[in-house]
């Protein structure tokens, strides 16, 4: 899974960042909530239990998903 940030957008008086990034999965299927979690807190260096994931939605007829979450 290739993850692209597209959109980061800080929050200071939530004290969070809230992103929105794409997700490259040619071959296999949509990646799970854990696996974006993971990939998202190795960018950020921050714990998994900080990432708050709100969606993950697949492009129709591409390998890619739109992932909305926040750090």
């Amino acid at each position: 899974m290739q993850l692209t940030i597209k959109h980061e957008k800080k929050a200071p008086l939530l004290q969070r960042r809230e992103i929105v990034a794409v997700a490259s999965h040619a071959g296999t299927m949509t990646p799970k909530n854990a696996d974006v979690k993971k990939a998202l807190a190795d960018h950020y260096k921050v714990g998994e239990d900080v990432i708050a994931i709100s969606t993950i939605k697949d492009d129709y007829g591409t390998t890619n998903c739109i992932i909305s979450a926040t750090v």
